[in-house]
């Protein structure tokens, strides 16, 4: 049970550093920690030296930037055909804490958009049902979903005049 138990760092100022090799625990509670505090004041990137890059995107960022973020990247991906990246970047920003339903809402849409495209059809139908259950207004999620359900009947038509 001890092995669970990590040191505070006492000497790290309450608002975090920008160079995370400066802290006197490098481990996860601690990387982990530095990043909120820099959340705080919204100073989301920091330097790693030759650690790793770490650039802090989700828990206190307002909904404006969350949605940025995450739209910007996904878009990007899409745009360039990288379904599989979209699908990764709306993923990320779902697991952020998001109290907007409207957010999560036009998450799971674009994720569906992205689903379809890879022709998982079933996972962009279920993102399409959870779109629609946080906001039952928003439009372009129902015709997602008509796609999707026109891409299913496609597929079921053509196996079956295969068959014939």
């Amino acid at each position: 049970m001890s092995s669970n138990i990590y040191p505070k760092d006492a000497e790290a100022p309450p608002c975090g550093v920008d160079d995370i090799t400066k802290l006197t625990y490098l481990h996860e509670p601690g990387v982990l920690n530095n990043s909120r505090s820099r959340y705080d004041i919204n100073e989301i990137y920091v330097s790693s030296g030759i650690v790793f890059d770490h650039q802090c995107q989700c828990d206190t960022l307002d909904l404006q930037n969350r949605f940025s973020i995450s739209s910007m990247a996904g878009n990007e991906a899409y745009k360039s055909g990288k379904h599989s990246e979209v699908v990764e970047h709306y993923t990320v920003a779902l697991s952020c804490s998001v109290e907007s339903r409207l957010f999560v809402s036009l998450c799971f849409c674009n994720r569906a958009a992205a689903y379809r495209a890879l022709g998982q059809i079933t996972d962009g139908i279920a993102d399409c049902s959870l779109a629609m259950a946080l906001d039952p207004n928003y439009l372009k999620v129902h015709l997602r979903s008509i796609q999707c359900v026109k891409q299913v009947k496609s597929k079921v038509c053509s196996v079956l005049c295969n068959r014939l």
